[in-house]
């Protein structure tokens, strides 16, 4: 039986949604014509299909011009590793529960959870599990398992140093307080001191990490 390591259940108690009723998620993109790396969302989508959920598509393009109200519709928004980390900024009071695999966006001028930014690519290398508590995120894996989250030298991960307070999953084997996995949650003062409205997850991958991604990441 494959282990997820953001299973369904992880992210349905992430959220703390109802299964009852299908969901929707936002998910958020690149423009695919101005590009490349959009060329990869669909293999999300259509995970996120597989999954149950409802999905609408958004080019980051257009996030700026969103209001709270324009999110009331979603459950919950997902951000592409294709976008720009900086073009995220908006997101960071909207509230909405949010899962960013999208690394760079830890960075003050983002989604500020980590000052100062410490996040840079790596080829893929393993990470490790550091949580101690069982918790959702962890998908049944326990404290010192290590995997890969993605498993092609094409593509990049990226890990980095939150300094505000999370849940910590899972960090890069080689030096575990450079973390890669891990929760925020609502009520979370960040690096600017704004009061985050919502719980957020990151898996940070980067670049070509989507069709490469082993069936633990998944």
């Amino acid at each position: 039986k494959v282990k997820m390591f953001i299973s369904t259940i992880a992210i349905i108690l992430l959220f703390s949604i109802c299964v009852s009723a299908q969901k929707v998620c936002l998910f958020i993109g690149a423009d695919p014509n101005t590009e490349p790396n959009a060329a990869y969302d669909p293999y999300m989508v259509d995970h996120l299909y597989s999954m149950g959920y409802s999905i609408e598509e958004v080019i980051i393009n257009d996030v700026p011009l969103y209001s709270d109200e324009d999110y009331a519709d979603y459950d919950f928004l997902f951000t592409s590793e294709s976008v720009g980390s900086g073009s995220l900024e908006p997101l960071k009071e909207i509230p909405k529960p949010i899962m960013c695999s999208e690394g760079w966006a830890s960075k003050p001028s983002a989604l500020a959870w980590s000052d100062p930014a410490s996040a840079d690519n790596y080829v893929p290398e393993p990470v490790v599990i550091v949580d101690e508590t069982g918790h959702p995120l962890a998908a049944g894996y326990n404290k010192g398992d290590v995997l890969d989250l993605c498993s092609d030298p094409a593509g990049l991960i990226v890990p980095h140093q939150p300094t505000v307070d999370i849940i910590p999953i899972a960090a890069l084997a080689s030096d575990p307080s450079f973390m890669l996995v891990y929760g925020v949650e609502a009520g979370t003062v960040n690096t600017l001191g704004l009061i985050t409205k919502n719980r957020a997850a990151m898996v940070a991958i980067h670049e070509f990490g989507y069709p490469y991604l082993t069936d633990a990441a998944w």
